[in-house]
């Protein structure tokens, strides 16, 4: 896999996995859309394996107005970009056999969180992020189901030791969204209220006025003791050409097309450049 690119891997058996269903219906999901998430056969009908990987992206913190991940390259073309190399690589070698596979990155019925904690690759953060020793909490994960009998092995998910004494994640919320219980309440996370489109109720404009960041929010990541002294990745997707800050004399006298054209292979585009605009007024900022 270091060949490839993919540091960090695990294999999985193809499920379902009904520990995982049961928490999802505990969350009130609808009994049959839990079944599908935790059920990778509903997208690969003869799935065999699913491979999970991490995708470090910490390149360092320079002031920016951009929330760290969104920095470099759109992570869901990336981590597409490198299943489709490591498909490649399996077509070559096994020629025997006509490789099946689904990519997964963030946005399809798997939940890549649990398959990551499940094959040993990261453990549960007081944040509602997953930590690995190396990579902090700066990682993606992507999944790809295939339809080849890899030798698989799982671990009971668990919280990192470090986590169960601490509370600097939960007293330095801008919007109080985690809490003591473990329970995390989305819609005052400072970062999916950056992402909301039209309006902002006050209270809304209240936590996003508690840090400068105009897409995303680093708060609880930068707090934590497990991620500092973070050496930087290695992916040059994410080390290089990153764009941390962008102001409104840049995006104002572009069209919503143009935007696209320079800035869509970015993940802070997806929710177009009124989004962007608005929240740049953010403690009147005029960056």
């Amino acid at each position: 896999m270091n060949s490839i690119g993919i540091e960090a891997v695990a294999f999985l058996p193809p499920g379902p996995y009904e520990k995982l269903e049961q928490f999802l219906r505990d969350r009130q999901w609808e009994p049959e859309r839990a079944k599908q998430y935790a059920t990778p056969s509903y997208l690969l009908e003869d799935v065999r394996s699913v491979i999970t990987a991490l995708f470090p992206y910490y390149a360092g913190e320079e002031a920016g107005n951009l929330s760290l991940y969104c920095r470099g390259r759109d992570y869901h073309r990336v981590i597409k970009e490198y299943f489709e190399r490591l498909l490649h690589f399996l077509n070559q070698e096994i020629s025997e056999v006509e490789i099946h596979a689904r990519v997964c990155v963030d946005t399809g019925p798997v939940i890549d969180r649990y398959f990551a904690m499940r094959g040993g690759l990261a453990e549960a953060g007081r944040n509602n992020l997953l930590y690995r020793k190396g990579m902090g909490s700066y990682f993606f994960i992507g999944s790809m189901l295939v339809n080849l009998p890899f030798l698989t092995e799982e671990v009971e998910p668990q919280m990192a030791a470090a986590c169960r004494e601490c509370e600097r994640c939960i007293r330095s919320c801008p919007g109080g969204a985690l809490k003591r219980d473990g329970t995390f309440d989305p819609q005052r996370c400072r970062s999916a209220i950056t992402q909301k489109k039209g309006e902002l109720e006050d209270w809304e404009w209240t936590i996003l006025e508690k840090d400068s960041l105009i897409f995303g929010c680093d708060v609880c990541q930068r707090v934590c003791p497990m991620n500092q002294h973070l050496l930087p990745t290695a992916l040059p997707e994410f080390r290089e050409d990153r764009i941390i800050t962008v102001s409104k004399a840049e995006l104002e006298g572009l069209s919503e097309r143009r935007f696209q054209e320079i800035y869509g292979d970015r993940a802070f585009a997806w929710r177009g450049k009124k989004v962007l605009l608005r929240n740049l007024n953010i403690n009147g900022g005029e960056e």
